[in-house]
């Protein structure tokens, strides 16, 4: 997934108001449709869902031959000397595009997760 969002970053570059800085991802999750045999040729297609004041959100589908065998998100934050860098000040222009229910769910599941989580 990394090299996907390394190809887009790359190819938008020369689009962006400013440098994305240091991306860092935030939280992913992958989930596993088929099995994939043994070296087996993957191709991957990365999507950008949108972004919201803090990150951008990925999707990745990987395939073999047509067959989809795995997808995943990743919310990823751009960072320069240590603080966050809104995707508002880096993309020109761009609107976010509509995150729809998906990513509104995933969110309320990574709230659901910490909230399970043992404070120290």
């Amino acid at each position: 997934m990394e090299l996907g969002r390394f190809h887009y970053w790359y190819g938008v570059k020369s689009e962006l108001k400013r440098a994305s800085g240091s991306r860092l991802i935030a939280a992913q999750d992958m989930v596993y449709i088929r099995p994939v045999s043994f070296l087996a040729k993957l191709d991957m297609a990365t999507y950008v869902l949108g972004w919201d004041e803090k990150y951008v959100y990925f999707k990745h589908d990987f395939y073999v031959g047509k067959s989809l065998v795995a997808t995943g998100l990743v919310k990823e934050a751009c960072v320069a000397n240590g603080a966050v860098i809104s995707p508002n000040d880096i993309f020109c222009g761009e609107t976010p595009q509509e995150t729809g229910s998906l990513l509104e769910s995933w969110r309320v599941m990574q709230a659901e997760v910490k909230a399970l989580s043992d404070p120290r």
